[in-house]
């Protein structure tokens, strides 16, 4: 409810606590899966991450899926970069997303066709036959590794216990905006993710 100096000038419902955390904690979520995924999928060779995957179980099929998914990200980016120099030496312009726009039609069109290929390639090999599985790279775990996975275990633990114990919080509060103070914090919200997902994005094309 939009009030201006004690008089009503929209009625939208009322806004309550309950609703305030729960749209802050589903960005946080989409800003914190997406940070994992990119650091991810840039720090990771796609073959230890099948390898991985296939080590602790995953189907084969979807295990090759996903990682072809991710291997196809660099090939991307290095797709986008053939693409941007040759903008650039036609004279055009080869930085910022104005140049990203013209770019995407050759980029893509290249993707479905290297995707062509590989099914090909995916056949006249026997992919999906029987058998046991082998890979050349082997992936074994670090102490690095086991410090990051109990860190993350008693971190959940933590951050669980604390939103089942905290008491402290009062769902049924409702709050009150101004309309200038409501429309700058839903454009504030909006205006950091949107410069959160061009960063993002900036980051894998230039990586």
């Amino acid at each position: 409810m939009l009030t201006l100096s004690g008089r009503r000038i929209s009625s939208g419902g009322v806004v309550y606590q309950e609703g305030v955390y729960s749209g802050l904690t589903l960005l946080l979520r989409i800003v914190a899966m997406t940070t994992f995924a990119l650091v991810f999928i840039m720090t990771s060779h796609p073959s230890d991450i099948f390898t991985s995957l296939q080590r602790i179980g995953m189907p084969y099929v979807m295990n090759f899926i996903l990682t072809m998914t991710f291997q196809l990200i660099p090939i991307l980016q290095r797709e986008f970069g053939v693409v941007l120099n040759a903008q650039k030496s036609r004279g055009m312009r080869g930085t910022g997303f104005s140049a990203l726009l013209p770019s995407m039609v050759p980029v893509f069109v290249g993707a479905i066709e290297r995707v062509q290929q590989l099914s090909i390639s995916l056949e006249s090999r026997a992919f999906g036959s029987s058998g046991t599985k082998t890979s050349y790279r082997q992936v074994a775990m670090t102490t690095r590794d086991y410090v990051v996975l109990v860190v993350g275990l008693v971190a959940s633990v933590a951050s669980i216990y604390w939103v089942l114990t905290d008491h402290s919080l009062d769902w049924s509060r409702s709050l009150t905006f101004p309309p200038v103070f409501a429309l700058l914090l839903v454009g504030a919200s909006a205006l950091g993710f949107a410069l959160y997902v061009v960063f993002a994005l900036r980051a894998v094309l230039t990586a």
